[in-house]
C-alpha cells in the first residue's frame, strides 16, 4: 500500500493520474498547444507527493 497525497509537496514526475495536478500542468504547458488537434500536449507533468513512501503491513 502506498501513502496519501500530499499536496504540499509538489514534483514533475507524478506516478499515477490521480496524483496530476492538472490545473498546473495545463497552465505550464499552454505553449504547447496543438491547433489541429485543439488540445494541450503537456511536454512535463506536474504533479503532488506522498506523505509516505509505503506502509509496512505485517
Amino acid at each position: 500500500m502506498t501513502g496519501a497525497i500530499n499536496r504540499a509537496a509538489r514534483t514533475r514526475r507524478p506516478r499515477r493520474l490521480a496524483e496530476v495536478d492538472w490545473p498546473r500542468t495545463i497552465r505550464a504547458n499552454l505553449r504547447h498547444y496543438q491547433e489541429a488537434y485543439k488540445t494541450v500536449i503537456p511536454a512535463t507533468l506536474h504533479g503532488h507527493g506522498r506523505r509516505c513512501q509505503a506502509i509496512e503491513t505485517s
